[in-house]
């Protein structure tokens, strides 16, 4: 076969960093042997699981095609150009002559390879040819990871549905999942300002509810449900901490018990603080005996193994407003005060299991920006224990890499965590940029992990595999940043020219939202009214094209891709299901469409006519609603339902008025 000929190796993401091709080709087969060596079982079957969401069918009789892996000792690589922390993930393939070998000296090393071949044949499909190859491979980025705020957002969603996103997350191999388990649930959601997803055995008292007044289309009313969080069942976040182990990604919980809580302060009194409001006092002994019992109960519970990484919020230790008003606290500032809890904090949990806590940058800087040198002395004390989490792209890059600098000379770790205000569709362009902008940092000697904020639906899919392929080689993008990641399939090669269309679509739409339009909606009228005004507000500010109008085009943008997605859903037998990322962008187009044309109304509504316009907005409202079943989890179906509710409510109480 002429060099010209010959096939090409397709283009995986995360790319591997090293990729050679050799002699010779190899032609894909879906029925394959698979032959382990030192593999203990769990990841065996995690393997099979890989290659049957590929459409690779692991056959017991004797086949032509084989793929081999094996587990071996450190000593058999070549690891002298492999950094040291990156040698727990290294794996390396071969493929030959219809055999691949994928050998790594850990359990998750040979999972990594398995993910790798796996993608390449998803790439191409059966009965293909690809060229010999040996790939050796190993993350830039010790941690790559996501933080998800809980609460209200994952509070129903089911076991089956975390499984989907740690397999999400595991087929970009981002081994990380940062949870919020306890802390405010966010202003306008009531009855709680505050969440807890687990329980404790030993404090019944200690817990909460939420409530979410939502409909189902047949209901004329909508009902409000009250319930614990479903993670409040027993033994359900230890089998989603066992599952994330079985398919390489890590839980670290953010749990803070520092922080400003009526329900912690209720169920545990002696942690209040002098003044009240819900404070916690964090000099007193007998409220760090508390706290050390309350660490001790969780971690012995669900992760009787030990814990590498455990969060912190620390929003307690950045202002006044929250600090104990006691003669020990009031001696010093709250975020000096907050370093030393920190400090003992860290060493207290490394008696229960815990390796390191991950904290948030605030805790070192001042409002001006600048390290405060006191707070910093007293987190050096145990700075071996200690991640901490900074938000990019920083407003000034030179002093940031001089404070990255710092941090990594005193023993600390540094993970970087793109933001913008929130994950949301209006400020997804500019959450795009922000991971652009981690590139140089992820490639840093002194940035060993990047995490980026996300939310449990499938449509955010492409933009958590981005942040991985950032993390794992961000050499591996142009100068321009990088785009998008798409996991393409040759299983959906046929329709592939309408999926990346409506993609497209529904990036341009939400490059046109005002933020506002891009949040959450609010579950309560008052919330409404505001969220509405908001976005009116701001529209008026902008200049709109006379040609192009902003609602417009969103609204057509929107409806290119209900046109383009529609067609493609088929409830006959054996009918190529559309993925999941799609049905979730189906319903998120809709959704903005008709929140497009209720501003549309409200906004060129003539004087007399604001009823009229209610109602014709309620309608849109509604018209929406019915997309959303089997468009979205489950879970997630109230919650966004819920938001949907209130809004037909607030504007059919306008229109009635």
């Amino acid at each position: 076969m002429s060099q010209k000929s010959r096939p090409e190796l397709p283009a995986v993401w995360p790319r591997p960093q090293s990729i050679e091709t050799t002699p010779g080709t190899t032609e894909l087969s879906a029925d394959v042997r698979l032959s382990t060596l030192n593999v203990v079982p769990f990841m065996r079957k995690t393997m099979r699981s890989i290659f049957t969401e590929a459409g690779v069918r692991v056959v017991a009789n004797k086949k032509r095609f084989v793929i081999n892996v094996e587990v071996v000792e450190p000593g058999r690589f070549d690891l002298a150009a492999i950094p040291e922390a990156a040698r727990g993930e290294f794996y390396e393939m071969t493929v030959a002559d219809n055999v691949v070998t994928v050998r790594a000296p850990t359990q998750l090393g040979a999972i990594w390879g398995t993910q790798t071949f796996a993608d390449i044949f998803a790439l191409h499909g059966t009965d293909r040819i690809v060229p010999n190859c040996r790939i050796r491979d190993w993350p830039t980025c010790r941690c790559r990871g996501v933080s998800v705020a809980a609460g209200w957002t994952c509070a129903r969603m089911r076991l089956d549905e975390w499984s989907v996103l740690v397999d999400r997350l595991a087929t970009a191999k981002v081994n990380t999942l940062m949870l919020d388990l306890f802390g405010p649930g966010g202003a306008g959601q009531p009855p709680q300002p505050e969440f807890l997803m687990v329980p404790f055995p030993s404090a019944p008292d200690f817990k909460t509810e939420n409530a979410l007044t939502w409909s189902k289309l047949a209901e004329p009313q909508p009902g409000t449900d009250t319930l614990p969080p479903v993670m409040q069942a027993e033994g359900f976040l230890g089998q989603v901490v066992s599952y994330g182990q079985e398919r390489g990604v890590g839980v670290v919980p953010v749990l803070d018990f520092a922080g400003p809580s009526a329900v912690l302060t209720k169920a545990f009194p002696v942690l209040a603080a002098a003044g009240g409001n819900g404070a916690i006092c964090l000099s007193s002994a007998a409220a760090r005996e508390c706290i050390e019992k309350l660490y001790s109960e969780f971690v012995g519970l669900y992760f009787p193994q030990g814990l590498a990484f455990l969060g912190l919020r620390g929003e307690a230790f950045t202002g006044a407003a929250s600090a104990c008003s006691c003669k020990a606290c009031r001696a010093q500032p709250p975020r000096e005060a907050g370093a030393a809890y920190v400090a003992w904090l860290a060493g207290m949990l490394a008696t229960k299991g815990v390796h390191s806590l991950v904290i948030p940058g605030e805790m070192i800087l001042d409002a001006a920006g600048k390290p405060s040198e006191r707070a910093f002395d007293a987190l050096k004390k145990a700075a071996d224990r200690l991640v901490i989490r900074w938000a990019v792209p920083p407003s000034d890059p030179a002093k940031f890499a001089a404070v990255l600098a710092k941090t990594a000379k005193a023993g600390m770790r540094n993970w970087v965590l793109p933001v913008t205000e929130a994950p949301n569709w209006a400020e997804y362009p500019a959450l795009l940029k922000a991971v652009a902008a981690a590139v140089p940092l992820a490639a840093s000697a002194h940035v060993q992990g990047v995490v980026t904020a996300t939310v449990p639906d499938a449509g955010w899919v492409s933009l958590d595999r981005t942040l991985a392929a950032v993390a794992w080689n961000p050499t591996g993008f142009g100068k321009t940043g990088p785009l998008p990641v798409q996991r393409r399939s040759a299983r959906y090669a046929g329709i592939q020219p309408q999926l990346d269309a409506a993609r497209e679509q529904f990036l341009a739409a939400a490059a046109k939202l005002p933020v506002a339009l891009g949040r959450p909606l609010p579950k309560d009228s008052a919330g409404v009214d505001t969220w509405l005004k908001d976005a009116l507000a701001e529209l008026a500010k902008g200049k709109d094209d006379a040609k192009h109008p902003r609602l417009t085009v969103i609204s057509e943008s929107a409806s290119k891709v209900i046109e383009l997605l529609r067609p493609l859903i088929s409830t006959e037998e054996g009918a190529l299901p559309l993925p999941d990322e799609f049905k979730a962008l189906l319903g998120e187009a809709a959704q903005i469409r008709a929140l497009a044309g209720v501003l549309a109304l409200l906004r060129d509504a003539k004087k007399g006519k604001e009823k009229e316009a209610g109602a014709q907005a309620a309608k849109l409202v509604t018209a929406a609603m019915a997309e959303m079943p089997g468009r979205k989890a489950s879970g997630q179906l109230p919650h966004v339902m819920g938001g949907l509710c209130a809004l037909r409510s607030f504007l059919q109480a306008a229109g009635a008025k």
